[in-house]
This record gives structure tokens, C-alpha cells and sequence, in this order.
């Protein structure tokens, strides 16, 4: 049904409109897991924030509740930055995403 007859050249390649889809069904995929991590960070930053408030101004006297305070921030820091990392990857997809939606684009319309 969306099979090509026509005849290729070696490293061409035949693109169907149902493949088109699935790259912007893809695209808008990785929008919105790029969005709910951007927000799980700003989220994550805010309590990070919070905890360090909380453990500067705990008295010097409870040093069990700074230390449990302080491994909550530096478990927060590690998952801040591993959603970051998440993040890049996801933009890195998104350009070669539109990438090749724009040479799809371009050879169509050829």
C-alpha cells in the first residue's frame, strides 16, 4: 500500500507519508517529555533551594537533621543534572528530527 515501483539510485532513499507521521508523532513526543523535564529541574531546584535554606538556618545543635538535609541536596543535584543530560539528548533528537523533515520537505516538493 505505501510501497515505492519506482527505480532508486544507490543512497537514495523513498520516504512514505506514513513515515512523515511517525516522525512528527516522534517529534511531538519528545517535545513533551523535553517540557515535563525542564519542569521536573525547575521543580527539583526549588526544593534543593529549600533544603539549603532549611540547613542554614537549623541550629548547630542538630547536626543528624543537616546531614539528612545535606544527602537530600546532593541527591537532588545528581538527578537535576541527570534530567539535564536527558534534556540535551532529547534537543539533540529534535534538530535531527527537523533535520530530516526538512529534507523530506525539500525532496518532495522537488
Amino acid at each position: 500500500m505505501f510501497s515505492s515501483v519506482e527505480e532508486r539510485v544507490d543512497g537514495e532513499y523513498i520516504v512514505t507519508f506514513l513515515q512523515t507521521q511517525s516522525l512528527e508523532r516522534l517529534r511531538k513526543k519528545l517535545l513533551k517529555a523535553e517540557l515535563f523535564l525542564s519542569a521536573s529541574v525547575k521543580v527539583a531546584s526549588r526544593y534543593t533551594n529549600h533544603f539549603r535554606r532549611a540547613q542554614s538556618s537549623n541550629s548547630d545543635s542538630d547536626h543528624e537533621a543537616t546531614r539528612g538535609m545535606e544527602a537530600i541536596c546532593v541527591q537532588m543535584h545528581l538527578v537535576i543534572e541527570r534530567f539535564q543530560n536527558h534534556i540535551l539528548s532529547i534537543q539533540i533528537l529534535l534538530q535531527l528530527a527537523e533535520g530530516v523533515s526538512t529534507l523530506v520537505n525539500l525532496l518532495n516538493s522537488s
